[in-house]
């Protein structure tokens, strides 16, 4: 078999030798690459061979906007390059003994695939002349795929519903950088030849996203479920009935995978969870993404205990994969919360939060959560402007992720972008009632902004864990305004602050309120209460 004619007739084995790839070790944890390769396997697969330019690649590929000039960006060059050495160590390690090679001849995107003598690398084995380099855990990621949802109604012009869903997931999904997701159309031929755990054990993959839909009385019902696919296990299923609007396709899809995506995907989603608390080895076989999960798990507990335990797990695992983006991303964070979760904060852990972060962004400029640590840098240091452009690069990058969305929303509000932000705060709630921290207080200084006094302190008592030196602030503040309201019930054990910051308020307000007018009524109400305003 070569890249002419003769490839037409083995579309199976190419796509089935394409999902092999994907979910190797060396493809994994590079969604540019795995794009990139993907885009000009399935167009030469669809005949479409000449439609495989710079420019489309670019755009179509590599997420370039349509303007994208190839002769003043070189990003299609480079990654051509990368994706080429990446192919050659894999067909010298992992894909020793593959049947097809893919290969990105110089001087074309065009791929070629040439049948391999595998009778030949097999006595090579044998032999002991050749031996395929084992697939070390220590850069897998959870690895997810989407099967074709089905539409189960006698109405069979409805298909592009179900196939819209299951697509679109595919393609949100991706955008969680703790995840590794297949190809949806790799994954439609073998999600009906073969059952879940001999597809775990060819492809290594995790868990399995399928579902299903039917309408009736104008209604449709969109059935979905989440599968441990070693075990053939049902971790989650739901149902979701919504009017079916034919003018409104688009939004009905968006709404039912959103909740999809908040529920499996999102950091405090299932996945997490089910590998955070799984009793097996998780380091066996996530290596240093079990870091990344065990972070996930314990940044809900602000203590000391559970800070210790990201910071040597995030730092092991940065030890050990340099050049992994996420992690240094992670570990920005967990610096940034133990800087701001400090009445009396060290400058020690901010710079290493900064230096973090820009390495993070350095390695990777589409790792969404290295925009969020940076926007949080900017905050704290007063660059309101670029903590702005941090928060539009970070939403740009997955609009979809609940935890993130808050979060952003919550900074948002601190820059004096009030109703934006509450709308992402709002956003996240339908999501996810639970706020975090940030979530409380951001509504708690919406309101406040509003002089919506008793709903700003309802927020603000929300907040968990109460003794952080900004929750407490917010919550002094609010009680000494309702004190001074005509009208307003006095009652001591409400109103009277319980653990009051003396002297350090002025400086742990100045770190997250950037409006100037909201910080001037929430400094006048710290010097009602006592506390020295300079």
């Amino acid at each position: 078999m070569d890249n002419s004619e003769n490839y037409q007739n083995e579309q199976g084995r190419v796509k089935k030798q394409l999902l092999k790839i994907l979910s190797s070790y060396e493809f994994r944890n590079s969604q540019v690459l795995s794009r990139f390769l993907q885009y000009v396997v399935e167009e030469v697969l669809a005949g479409r061979p000449n439609e495989i330019k710079e420019y489309t690649i670019g755009v179509r590929a590599l997420g370039r906007p349509p303007d994208f000039s190839p002769q003043t960006d070189a990003v299609v060059r480079i990654h051509a390059g990368r994706l080429r050495r990446i192919l050659h160590e894999y067909y010298h390690g992992t894909g020793a003994h593959d049947p097809i090679m893919i290969d990105i001849p110089k001087g074309s995107y065009v791929p070629a695939f040439n049948a391999l003598n595998v009778e030949k690398a097999l006595d090579a084995k044998s032999n002991g002349v050749a031996h395929a380099k084992e697939e070390t855990p220590a850069h897998r990621k959870a690895t997810l795929a989407v099967f074709p949802f089905h539409n189960l109604s006698a109405d069979d012009s409805k298909e592009y519903f179900a196939e819209g869903i299951g697509e679109q997931l595919c393609s949100d999904l991706a955008k969680f950088q703790h995840l590794s997701v297949i190809s949806y159309y790799s994954t439609n031929k073998i999600a009906d030849q073969k059952a879940s755990r001999e597809i775990h054990s060819l492809f290594n993959i995790d868990y399995i996203v399928t579902g299903s839909t039917r309408f009736f009385d104008g209604m449709v019902q969109v059935n979905t479920q989440l599968t441990l696919a070693e075990t053939d296990t049902l971790l989650w299923s739901q149902s979701f009935l919504r009017e079916f609007n034919p003018d409104n396709i688009l939004g009905l899809q968006e709404d039912v995978i959103e909740h999809i995506v908040n529920k499996i995907a999102d950091n405090d989603g299932i996945i997490t969870k089910n590998i955070a608390h799984n009793s097996k080895a998780k380091k066996n076989i996530f290596g240093v993404y079990e870091a990344v999960y065990s972070y996930f798990s314990f940044r809900g507990n602000y203590d000391p205990v559970s800070f210790e335990k990201s910071r040597i797990a995030l730092e092991n695992a940065a030890a050990t994969d340099p050049d992994n983006a996420l992690i240094w991303a992670l570990l920005s964070k967990l610096f940034l919360n133990s800087y701001i979760f400090k009445v009396e904060p060290d400058s020690k852990d901010f710079q290493k939060a900064k230096a973090f972060a820009e390495k993070a962004l350095w390695l990777d400029q589409n790792c969404q959560h290295a925009y969020k640590a940076l926007a949080w840098v900017h905050l704290l240091t007063g660059k309101i402007d670029d903590c702005r452009e941090a928060i539009r690069q970070c939403l740009d990058l997955n609009p979809k992720s609940p935890s993130i969305i808050g979060n952003m929303g919550f900074l948002m509000i601190c820059t004096g972008k009030y109703t934006p932000g509450f709308h992402l705060l709002l956003k996240t709630m339908s999501l996810n009632p639970i706020l975090p921290w940030y979530g409380n207080v951001g509504l708690a200084l919406y309101y406040y902004h509003a002089a919506k006094y008793e709903e700003a302190l309802e927020w603000a008592q929300k907040a968990r864990p109460a003794n952080m030196p900004f929750v407490q602030l917010v919550n002094l503040i609010i009680k000494e305004k309702l004190k001074k309201l005509p009208g307003t019930k006095q009652n001591g054990k409400i109103y009277q602050p319980s653990s009051p910051i003396t002297d350090h308020g002025p400086g742990i307000l100045d770190l997250f309120v950037h409006d100037t007018q909201l910080r001037g009524q929430m400094m006048t109400a710290l010097k009602s209460a006592g506390v020295a305003v300079e």
